[in-house]
């Protein structure tokens, strides 16, 4: 989302440089882990949410919950924020157990051959 003092204008006018200048700019980044035999202890799948390198929300298949890291993300979101992240990591934890599956039937496959 863009500041008052970042206008698409501004973006316009400043062109590739605005990208290196502007502090509104922010960047979000999402580790997914997924381990397809996790030690004790350790959930086999994983999301955490970056916004400018700090942890801003957790999932695990542990928790089933997605779950606020920062003050700010806390006091800001709404519950209905959280069940929604909360039910696109579920999904994503689905589809994963779906691939895990799928590469150990072909993994145990070629071993037969």
């Amino acid at each position: 989302s863009f500041s008052p003092h970042c206008t698409p204008a501004l973006l316009l006018l400043l062109g590739p440089l605005s990208f290196l200048t502007l502090p509104c700019l922010h960047s979000r980044r999402v580790l997914d882990t997924v381990v397809s035999e996790p030690g004790p202890g350790l959930p086999w799948y994983s999301r955490v949410v970056y916004v400018d390198d700090q942890v801003t929300y957790v999932y695990t298949s542990g928790m089933q919950r997605a779950k606020p890291r920062t003050v700010w993300m806390t006091q800001n979101e709404s519950p209905e924020f959280w069940d929604m992240m909360t039910w696109r990591a579920q999904r994503l934890q689905k589809w994963y157990n779906a691939s895990l599956n799928t590469l150990s039937q072909l993994y145990n496959q070629g071993e037969g051959e």
